[in-house]
């Protein structure tokens, strides 16, 4: 379409105004029309013809002008989208393949194309534009140009749901049909998918601990839904309140969390260390997240309850040995070595450690105690004693009595937990021969802050030289066969 003003192409010698009309000499080719001086010619068909315009003054005078209109080849673009209907679920994601093709007769100057999302199946440019445009080149006739791409459909729209995308290409100059320049309708049904629900948690629900001292924790992962889970990870955050979430501060690294199919979980260990500088009576929140997975059916649940974190200024003993089981013969001997640590944020005064005897592989200060008592030092925060023990089973053990032996710190005023007081247990069975054997030495505690046990450091706080037995009666009273009886664990 063209419009020219010809007003500047008549004048009257009396000033009058002037009137004008416009004739073709083909109307086949051309349409023609006026509005004041403006002459609009529109195409029909490829061809030349004639236009004559006539001015005409008040007094009937009048003045032509004749001109030459050729009409060439115009551009005809059409939009087309594939496929023509999908299936996904909130969350979910679909292809889909935008074409644009040059169905005129002349070439096309490059332009765009936009995506659109619609209620119904027509889709029009007043419909809702998603995404960002695609540029689409100049293109000859019966040329054409596909673009890929994808969607995905918001969690928050409900299964059930059915909308309409489509893709429109921008219109370009001389284009003989614009009302193609729309695709058809993809179809998309947002449907109900058996999906992966990733959930977390964390154990204990809270902890006391001195600055500088550190705690440990349990973070689990279950998928609860009913599909498989994609790998992922789990990260660790620090909250002032007691929702935790992902933009809370994240602390140490995250930890890969592997396919789970639906049911399936795992749990990580992990130690925290508060840090010096906060001071006694802050509260803080510790958390994990799951990353989400694709299609997930719930998120809400990829936090975890928070772990709520008390700092005092309390020591903290713990006791550990260095075995966990040893089969020794009736009349041998075996040794072990043992580590109280202060883990706790305060100094720990002295106190003592005895070795109890139990007929389960649970120690606590309520199973029978064997041997005397041996004195543990002072140990400021993050100090620790190590030492040596051996210890002689009766020759008149029976053969096959297995008995469990530990080691206890008796707690000192303030500790943060003393549920780590003792250690985990050695398993003890009698066995005809073959059994273990160490060389008889004192029993010593020393202090320390580097490896290696049993450890001969200057310095080192020697206990009275002992020799623990283990007496036919206590393996008889402690064995496995001990019947009538009941340990609290306290």
């Amino acid at each position: 379409m063209v419009t020219v003003n010809v007003a500047a192409s008549f004048s009257d010698p009396d000033g009058d105004m002037l009137t004008y009309a416009v004739l073709l000499s083909d109307s086949g080719v051309a349409a023609a029309s006026v509005s004041g001086s403006a002459v609009t010619l529109e195409p029909v068909a490829r061809g030349s013809t004639t236009a004559t315009v006539t001015a005409r003054d008040p007094g009937g005078l009048t003045a032509s002008l004749g001109f030459t209109v050729t009409v060439t080849g115009s551009p005809d673009l059409v939009a087309s989208m594939s496929p023509d209907n999908v299936a996904v679920a909130p969350g979910g994601s679909f292809d889909y393949v935008v074409a644009v093709r040059n169905h005129g007769d002349s070439a096309s100057v490059a332009t765009q194309t936009r995506t659109f999302v619609s209620v119904d199946s027509v889709v029009t440019t007043s419909d809702e534009m998603v995404g960002v445009a695609s540029d689409v080149p100049a293109l000859e006739p019966g040329g054409s140009v596909s673009t890929a791409a994808s969607m995905t459909v918001s969690t928050s729209i409900s299964p059930g749901t059915v909308v309409y995308v489509g893709a429109c290409v921008n219109l370009v100059e001389g284009e003989s049909d614009t009302s193609n320049n729309c695709s058809e309708a993809l179809k998309v049904t947002v449907t109900v998918t058996a999906s992966p629900d990733l959930v977390a948690s964390m154990s204990p629900d809270n902890v006391a601990v001195a600055p500088g001292g550190s705690f440990d924790y349990v973070v689990a992962v279950r998928n609860h839904g009913d599909s498989a889970s994609v790998a992922t990870q789990t990260r660790t955050f620090v909250s002032v309140d007691s929702v935790v979430t992902t933009s809370d501060e994240m602390v140490g690294v995250a930890s890969d969390v592997p396919a789970l199919e639906p049911g399936g979980s795992v749990s990580t260990a992990a130690s925290m260390t508060v840090s010096t500088s906060i001071s006694p009576g802050t509260v803080v929140y510790v958390g994990a997240c799951v990353d989400l997975v694709e299609g997930e059916s719930d998120t809400s649940n990829n936090c975890s309850e928070a772990l709520k974190v008390t700092v005092t200024d309390w020591p903290d003993l713990v006791a550990t040995v260095s075995r966990d089981s040893v089969s020794v013969q009736a009349g041998g001997d075996f040794g072990y070595s043992l580590e109280i640590r202060n883990r706790g944020g305060a100094a720990a005064p002295a106190t003592r450690v005895r070795t109890f005897v139990s007929e389960d592989s649970v120690i606590t200060r309520s199973d029978r105690i064997v041997g005397d008592a041996s004195r543990v030092p002072p140990l400021g925060p993050g100090e620790f004693v190590r030492g040596w023990a051996s210890m002689t089973v009766s020759a008149s053990a029976s053969l096959g009595t297995v008995v469990y032996i530990g080691e206890c710190v008796d707690p000192v005023e303030g500790e943060s937990n003393t549920a780590n007081n003792c250690s985990t247990a050695i398993k003890i069975t009698i066995v005809a021969t073959g059994g273990s054997r160490a060389p008889e030495s004192a029993y010593t505690l020393h202090p320390g802050s580097g490896s290696g046990v049993p450890e001969t450091t200057s310095g080192a706080v020697v206990m009275p030289a002992r020799k623990i037995e283990l007496s036919a009666d206590v393996l008889e009273r402690s064995g496995a066969d001990r019947q009538g009886e009941t340990k609290n664990h306290d």
